[in-house]
């Protein structure tokens, strides 16, 4: 529905509010080849588990620290290299971040889609590899050592990396139906 406002005429009304009930009519009618549950997950959901990693690494590194090292043992002592190393990972989430908010709502193919989330699935492998050394290190990789902290990094990288994974393999997309060869 169009309303005149005042001083207007219905042609000038129309003008002004055709152009955003067009891209609205748009955005409802098109057909996006990523099912909503991966993208509103990739962009927004994943976005903000990034975004968390990216704070503490760089504003609070005794958390990140001490959720694989208790806070009694001497490697959850913090020294200068550790500052640097844990705000270079926390440059690579927010540019992770970045990168899922504005890049993936840029493009509607899946192979792009697909090629940046086989790469962020590489960093998850590396978070799970990084937390094996860590618990191993410590000689706590049984499943009755493991504290609250460890669980909980486990539980979110291991969230993220089954959809990541269940995305890859295309679990949930609409089958489309190939065409016949006849010879």
């Amino acid at each position: 529905m169009i309303i005149a406002w005042p001083g207007l005429t219905s042609h000038a009304s129309l003008n002004i509010i055709y152009p955003i009930l067009t891209s609205a009519t748009i955005a409802l009618v098109m057909v996006h080849p990523i099912p909503s549950f991966y993208r509103i997950f990739f962009t927004f959901i994943d976005p903000l588990v990034a975004l968390s990693g990216g704070y503490l690494n760089f504003f609070d590194p005794h958390t990140v620290i001490t959720s694989m090292f208790p806070p009694t043992h001497t490697w959850s002592d913090r020294t200068p290299s550790h500052h640097m190393l844990l705000h270079q990972l926390g440059g690579a989430f927010f540019m992770m971040a970045f990168l899922m908010v504005f890049m993936l709502r840029c493009t509607k193919d899946v192979n792009i889609w697909k090629l940046f989330e086989a790469g962020i699935l590489i960093t998850d492998f590396g978070m799970f590899y990084s937390m094996w050394v860590a618990l191993g290190a410590q000689k706590r990789l049984s499943i009755g050592d493991l504290r609250w902290e460890e669980w909980g990094s486990i539980a979110i990288t291991g969230f993220v990396t089954v959809v990541r994974i269940l995305f890859l393999m295309e679990v949930g997309f609409k089958k489309t139906k190939k065409a016949k060869k006849y010879s």
